[in-house]
């Protein structure tokens, strides 16, 4: 999959002119007029001017129609960097004062650093949009696995540096999961948070647990083997369960402990049920993991135990990826993958 800036032409031309501009012009200078300039590239000059324009708005050129096109001294330029979420289509929501995204742009800017949020059309155009705002570098949360190619082909043949950040299920994995060595990402831990679960789970001498989410996820942390060696583990995926299946795999095989996911409406349907077995049928305890409002579950459905809950400190993904990527930019200093054991278990009772 090629992600080059294979759009308008001018986009072209403006790469060329980034690339130019960072070997030959790290002072400043002027540019050759456009009439050579336009030639040399191969262009019109309509196209090598609307280029131009691109850099002007960006801070990195001005025109003065007697002198030329000048480029400003690196020292001088705005420095930005791009903030990419999900699969890029549409601008999310990040007005969350506590989210890995926010803690990201509030670290870059404190070093006066410009944060431009990328979206494209389709997935496939992230590298123009890219090149049309000038960035060399990007942060890109909530990776799927669709945006793995994406990420591989624009470090191949743009040049642009990535730090993956929240690196979700479906790309760990996935049929692309292999890309994962070749790109660098922060992400949480998931390995520890499930050894810990496992290990009050021993514990609590529960025979029977149940787990609501990936299988694949609990055998790639072996939360699935820890648990077998003392006890019955089974596992109902996403959201394919109904009120009927559960409750009669809960009445026909007894389940100490139920293990659920994020989600609120995964976890709301989850209580309703729970809260709504018969009596001849014991009602297991429940760990959450990415609930933020378990006090209301606890309130609105009293007669659910929830034994423990899985917090999790939301800036540090953020913090860890920007605080990274500054140093590259800055210093140079070599990007590294790592995994972050932020998640704590909290038992309740």
């Amino acid at each position: 999959m090629k992600a080059k800036a294979s759009g308008p032409a001018y986009l072209q031309v403006l790469k060329q002119l980034q690339e130019l501009i960072a070997r030959e012009y790290e002072d400043g200078g002027f540019l050759q007029t456009s009439k050579v300039m336009s030639r040399k590239m191969g262009v019109t000059h309509v196209t090598y001017n609307k280029a131009i324009a691109r850099l002007i708005i960006e801070g990195i050129a001005r025109s003065n129609r007697k002198a030329g096109t000048y480029i400003s001294p690196k020292e001088s330029r705005p420095k930005k960097i791009g903030i990419i979420i999900g699969n890029a289509e549409e601008a999310s929501f990040i007005g969350s004062p506590q989210t890995d995204i926010v803690e990201s742009i509030r670290f870059m800017q404190s070093k006066d650093y410009g944060v431009q949020i990328i979206t494209a059309g389709k997935l496939k155009n992230i590298g123009d949009q890219l090149v049309l705002h000038g960035i060399k570098a990007a942060l890109w949360f909530e990776i799927t696995e669709a945006c793995l190619p994406i990420i591989e082909a624009i470090q191949k043949n743009l040049g642009i540096a990535f730090i993956a950040v929240n690196v979700k299920a479906s790309a760990l994995i996935g049929k692309h999961k292999q890309i994962l060595t070749k790109i660098n990402y922060v992400s949480y831990d998931l390995c520890k948070l499930f050894i810990d679960i496992a290990k009050l789970c021993k514990e609590n001498q529960y025979r029977s647990v149940l787990y609501f989410g990936s299988k694949k996820i609990a055998e790639k942390y072996s939360f699935q083997q820890e648990v077998l060696k003392f006890a019955d583990f089974s596992c109902i995926e996403g959201y394919n369960f109904s009120s009927t299946q559960l409750t009669n795999k809960l009445k026909n095989n007894r389940v100490d402990l139920i293990f659920c996911e994020g989600g609120n409406i995964l976890q709301e349907n989850l209580f309703n049920i729970l809260s709504a077995l018969p009596p001849e049928v014991t009602s297991p305890d429940v760990i959450l993991r990415d609930v933020n409002y378990t006090a209301i579950l606890k309130k609105k459905y009293p007669t659910v135990n929830i034994i423990a809950q899985a917090t999790l400190d939301v800036n540090a993904q953020g913090e860890k990826a920007a605080s990274m990527m500054y140093e590259f930019l800055e210093n140079g200093s070599p990007i590294q993958s790592m995994l972050i054991p932020e998640f704590k278990l909290n038992r309740l009772k």
